[in-house]
């Protein structure tokens, strides 16, 4: 547990893509178990969703490089969480390249584990799941928040690696 790191190529140019991407409001499309998101003052941000059944709310910070199509994030209470999202690309499709820092509270852990077998492979099939999303959305064929039935995660070219650590 710690580094993950995935990668989904996406039929947009990549200018269109980290726009999309980078605009607060449309985190709810993307990311499965957010249901809000809002700017709290600079560079901070509120999320609430739900996940596993259970409502949750976090504040964090958030950096945005438009020059260099970066996006990095944090939670302000969970020092063992951070992310970073790059689009690269030329011409009519992109990259997205998604890092997560992470180690889960032990209730999420278990129930990672339960569902997956493994807490490990849970991790992974959220990272799967999470850039398929980023994938419709970005594309213009998700619904909120959803990830649209009968897609296999790694379709269009997505890939998972666990990273250093």
């Amino acid at each position: 547990m710690g580094d993950y790191t995935g990668r989904i190529s996406i039929n947009r140019p990549a200018e269109v893509a980290f726009g999309f991407l980078a605009d607060i409001a449309n985190m709810p499309r993307y990311l499965p178990s957010v249901r809000q998101a809002h700017s709290t003052g600079p560079g901070q941000i509120l999320l609430e969703g739900e996940a596993g059944g259970q409502p949750w709310q976090a504040e964090g910070w958030m950096e945005v490089d438009a020059e260099r199509r970066l996006m990095r994030w944090g939670s302000d209470a969970l020092v063992y969480y951070k992310g970073e999202l790059q689009v690269t690309g030329e011409g009519e499709r992109c990259q997205v390249e998604l890092h997560l820092h992470l180690v889960p509270l032990p209730h999420v852990a278990q129930r990672l584990a339960q569902q997956a077998g493994s807490v490990e492979a849970g991790l992974k099939q959220a990272l799967e799941r999470t850039l398929e999303s980023i994938r419709q959305a970005v594309e213009g064929h998700a619904q909120p928040g959803k990830v649209q039935p009968g897609h296999r995660f790694f379709s269009r070219g997505a890939s998972m690696d666990p990273g250093p650590g």
